[in-house]
């Protein structure tokens, strides 16, 4: 079965890093910017409050879904990006799995507050 988000779910719609034509692209539809960092071709579009700066957290959907980078779309279907709600399988997670899968994106997460520490 292939994967299919949850409706009005933004839970992986975190601080990813745009190539910067990306990003310029869709950038007047940009929200909550606090910092924008710009290194070798990438945008990181820092926001006050860890989602993506292109999601309506308002209508919990996605700006620039249609045209969403890679990234944003591998989210769920490659095992390094899973989602917490839904299996590989397309079923529910279970409780243990999803507590699995936040424990990997907090790692994440911290990586990534440690390499915005060095590059801003």
């Amino acid at each position: 079965m292939p994967f299919k988000c949850r409706p009005d779910c933004v839970e992986c719609c975190g601080l990813i890093p745009f190539k910067q034509e990306e990003f310029e692209k869709h950038r007047d539809k940009a929200e909550r910017i606090e910092d924008v960092v710009y290194e070798k071709g990438y945008v990181g579009a820092i926001t006050t409050d860890g989602f993506c700066t292109f999601v309506d957290l308002e209508k919990k959907k996605c700006k620039i879904y249609e045209d969403r980078p890679d990234k944003c779309r591998a989210f769920g279907v490659v095992p390094a990006l899973p989602c917490k709600y839904i299996d590989e399988n397309g079923e529910p997670s279970s409780r243990q799995r999803r507590r699995r899968v936040e424990r990997q994106y907090a790692k994440n997460l911290d990586k990534f507050k440690k390499i915005r520490e060095v590059v801003v």
